[in-house]
């Protein structure tokens, strides 16, 4: 018997260890759902609900020629317009007050002169932002994405599934860039800036929703009008102009015929100009098609998009292909590292995942599955413009032989960078 009751006052404690750490899980569980927002479009369109309130109590605001709107195809949203506009009709109209620019950064980061503009907007961000509610731009902070899905924001074992190409160079570039400018704020900045967790979001804000202002005054971060979407083509433009009562304001205004209600509000973000894939894929999470992203080769000018443009444009034919062929080879090999990468990345979610509630599981797979159907589409695409490209050089030194100063042109040959 009393070797029974033990048996039985041991299980019974065992029950309630197990109950316990259950009960703890289930604890833990439910506070990670209700500390994590919800990201999806309702929740979404509540807070511009609220920003849009904050920014109609504005003096010299005026926003309502536009509205809020999700595409029901895309999980997004943009403006639209709400009524009929005019040529030379402001769409959106945003006092200097409620702006972020690199003047509005602290007194030590304005006087650096090793900072770019972008970084002192970015600064100026994350001050606001560590603020809290008390500062007055927190319900506008609230409504921004908590995390950007773009490679620079990726970790170092999600960037290695782009090893060997240019998209892999380039965010290594920017992020060196920016770790230099993180240490550089670091010397004054107190509490000491994050660079994961709160430099690389500030920059990227700054980058994918900013206007660069004329006259060298750098990025502009303008609440509300940073909810167009990007056109290459787009019929607004940003117009600087003096308010009745606010002083300077911000507006875009429709330089082209008149546009029906519901049109979609868009803004092209680079200053007019086509929009570089390389820094739509790094900074944007973009794969696009574009005018600037095929390879051509037309008498002695060679492209590979835009940032080759330099070195293609300058070479003879030979040195292209040889340059085109060094460039496949990197590619090519890398090929065991990405591969490597994608597994450990699929590995390390299952180990993950084993551990974690259905919530989690849920939340973290989607992106990753994105990331590696991007990496892919880069890469392949890349490879496909490459051998595009060695195909017409070599056409052209059959035809031409190894001559620049050709006046006859051959074939334009074209072929996507990235295409998802």
């Amino acid at each position: 018997k009393k070797k029974n009751l033990c048996e039985l006052n041991t299980l019974f404690k065992r029950r309630k260890v197990l109950m316990l750490r259950l009960v703890i899980i289930v604890v833990v569980v439910e506070r990670i759902r209700c500390a994590t927002p919800d990201l999806s479009i309702e929740w979404r369109l509540a807070k511009l609900r609220s920003v849009e309130s904050w920014i109609a109590n504005s003096e010299d605001a005026d926003i309502s020629s536009v509205m809020v709107q999700s595409e029901a195809s895309k999980d997004e949203v943009g403006l639209y317009l709400s009524r009929d506009l005019k040529a030379g009709e402001r769409a959106v109209t945003i006092p200097r007050s409620l702006c972020l620019t690199a003047r509005d950064a602290p007194s030590w980061a304005i006087e650096s002169t090793e900072l770019s503009l972008g970084a002192k907007v970015a600064a100026r961000l994350l001050a606001e932002r560590r603020k809290g509610s008390i500062s007055r731009f927190y319900v506008w902070l609230s409504s921004l994405p908590a995390y950007l899905d773009a490679p620079v924001a990726w970790s170092d074992n999600e960037a290695a599934m782009l090893q060997g190409s240019r998209a892999f160079r380039a965010r290594r570039d920017i992020r060196d860039e920016w770790r230099t400018e993180t240490r550089i704020l670091n010397a004054k900045a107190e509490p000491r800036i994050d660079f994961e967790s709160e430099y690389v979001w500030a920059r990227l804000i700054v980058a994918s929703r900013s206007y660069e202002l004329p006259e060298g005054l750098g990025p502009v971060l303008a609440p509300w009008l940073d909810l167009a979407n990007h056109d290459d083509e787009c019929f607004l433009a940003l117009d600087i102009d003096r308010g009745p009562s606010t002083g300077v304001i911000f507006a875009l205004v429709n330089e082209g015929e008149i546009k029906k209600k519901g049109q979609p509000v868009t803004a092209n973000y680079c200053g007019g100009r086509p929009m570089d894939p390389l820094k739509a894929l790094d900074i944007f999470g973009w794969l696009v098609n574009n005018r600037a992203d095929f390879c051509r080769i037309r008498s002695n000018i060679y492209r590979l998009g835009d940032p080759l443009d330099a070195i293609f444009a300058t070479l003879s034919p030979l040195s292209v292909l040889s340059e085109a062929n060094r460039l496949l080879q990197l590619l090519d090999d890398a090929s065991f590292q990405r591969e490597q990468a994608e597994r450990d990345l699929l590995l390390t979610q299952v180990k993950q995942s084993t551990a974690s509630s259905t919530i989690t599981k849920t939340n973290t797979a989607l992106p990753l599955t994105n990331r590696i159907a991007m990496a892919k589409s880069v890469v392949q695409g890349e490879r496909r413009a490459l051998l595009a490209l060695i195909h017409a050089v070599q056409e052209h030194i059959r035809i031409y032989g190894d001559d620049v100063s050709s006046s006859s042109s051959p074939p334009t040959v074209r072929a996507n960078f990235y295409e998802l």
